[in-house]
């Protein structure tokens, strides 16, 4: 049975928190106990924030929020480590590339211009990696030395003579394209090196008679015809004189020397420029020489170096 609150002037009274005694309104002190009953305040975090405070529990939606935030920011360093490493390896490829194109201008520099090479089969080609083809490599020290290493063939002469070698097989060729890289690698610029061209050769292999296109250290050339008369003494008469040439490139130089022999006419390009054309009907066929020529009157140890040799028919292109 509960019982009715008291009523003070038609308002209602209250009960005192520790006796229960009944309080007039707006009396908060019990006049019995003395217990000041001050109303109480339930804690509202949306009007109040005590200092220092701890932050309240993420709900779910917060949680999800910090964790999507986190993973945004983890990606975005998963990206910016790949831009940088995408970064430095483009600039090692970069740098790669860089190097690559040096080599290749270097190595483009190096090499003469001149004349384009024919695209069908070559009748003859020589690359010098190795002496797969047989050259005659005896070498005589103090006298010739003859040696094929890193794509190039090296003729030496340290006698005062002209010293040549004749393609392997002594194959003969009458009308053609010859191209071959040269030039004198060592001893005094007035020596010379060259090509011999539809030549004859004793039972011993010595060449008789032939064609001799000569370029020198000094950016000059000469064209002579050899004979050997009937009592097996050669001699060689001159086609063309010394003439210097714009286009020959001097000692340590490589020059691209070009003969084109169709019948009795023979035409020397050097370097991609006519250099001369002269004609001769004695000789029509034969076989091929590389040489070196060390000159009377100059030091011993003149040298030569032949790389990228290749014969051509005529009508190649």
């Amino acid at each position: 049975m509960s019982v009715p609150s008291p009523s003070f002037g038609g308002l209602s009274a209250s009960f005192c928190q520790r006796c229960q005694s009944s309080l007039p309104p707006t009396i908060i002190q019990c006049r019995y106990c003395g217990y000041n009953n001050l109303p109480i305040q339930l804690f509202s975090p949306a009007s109040s924030c005590l200092p220092e405070c701890i932050s309240p529990p993420q709900t779910p939606e917060i949680s999800q929020f910090v964790t999507t935030e986190r993973r945004t920011l983890n990606m975005k360093k998963v990206v910016g480590l790949i831009i940088v490493l995408f970064v430095l390896i483009s600039g090692s490829v970069a740098s790669c590339a860089m190097l690559v194109l040096q080599q290749r201008v270097k190595h483009t520099t190096s090499a003469p211009p001149g004349y384009p090479i024919p695209k069908g089969p070559p009748l003859f080609t020589e690359t010098f990696m190795n002496n797969s083809k047989q050259w005659d490599m005896r070498s005589m020290p103090g006298r010739y030395l003859v040696s094929i290493k890193k794509g190039s063939l090296t003729l030496e002469d340290d006698n005062n003579k002209l010293f040549p070698i004749l393609l392997p097989n002594a194959k003969h060729f009458d009308n053609f394209k010859l191209i071959v890289n040269a030039k004198l690698s060592k001893g005094d610029r007035q020596n010379g090196y060259g090509l011999c061209i539809r030549g004859t050769t004793d039972p011993n292999g010595y060449l008789t008679a032939y064609y001799r296109i000569e370029l020198y250290g000094n950016a000059a050339y000469t064209i002579f015809k050899a004979v050997t008369d009937v009592n097996g003494n050669t001699s060689s008469t001159t086609l063309v004189d010394t003439t210097a040439h714009a286009a020959i490139q001097p000692a340590g130089h490589l020059n691209q020397m070009v003969v084109i022999a169709d019948g009795p006419k023979m035409t020397l390009i050097v370097n991609g420029q006519t250099v001369q054309t002269f004609s001769d009907a004695q000789y029509a066929s034969g076989v091929v020489a590389l040489f070196v020529s060390n000159l009377l009157g100059t030091h011993p140890g003149a040298q030569a170096t032949f790389s990228d040799l290749a014969i051509y028919p005529l009508k190649a292109k």
